[in-house]
């Protein structure tokens, strides 16, 4: 006798089991099948690892490869500078040449030493002593006051 207040001793009808899987799951079943898959999946992930630090390494190599243009670029120029104005050079000439031939250019003229000048004549340049009498330093010829020469 049930109550049906209480409940009752037999279980309501409920749905059926599931029906099992036709194909079972590819669970392999030895070790050494397991680590070969779990190779076979690290290797794949390791390959797109590497892809994606191959890019970044070309990205970086290209960026390098810019700036240290630039920075050649400003220290040829700047070498340029030093010695246009020492030598007979042309621009053209100097912009073919490499850093190392520009620095050892620039070297050599830093290295070289500069005339000394002790016959220096004050006054005008030119073969008429006339035309400023007393102004020429170490003149072998003395001039009255009219400008002629004794």
């Amino acid at each position: 006798m049930s109550d049906s207040k209480s409940g009752s001793a037999t279980p309501p009808p409920s749905t059926p089991p599931a029906a099992p899987p036709a194909t079972p799951p590819t669970t392999p079943s030895t070790p050494a099948q397991i680590s070969i898959d779990q190779a076979l999946t690290e290797l794949e992930t390791k390959k797109r690892e590497l892809k994606v630090a191959q890019d970044t390494i070309i990205d970086l190599t290209t960026q390098l490869k810019a700036a240290n243009d630039v920075l050649e670029a400003q220290e040829k120029a700047k070498l340029i500078g030093e010695i246009l104005p020492r030598t007979d050079y042309t621009i053209e000439d100097l912009t073919k040449m490499s850093i190392d031939q520009l620095k050892e250019i620039n070297g050599t003229l830093n290295r070289a030493k500069t005339g000394i000048f002790k016959n220096i004549r004050l006054g005008p340049m030119g073969t008429n002593e006339a035309q400023a009498p007393n102004l020429t330093v170490g003149s072998k010829f003395a001039f009255d006051k009219k400008g002629k020469r004794d």
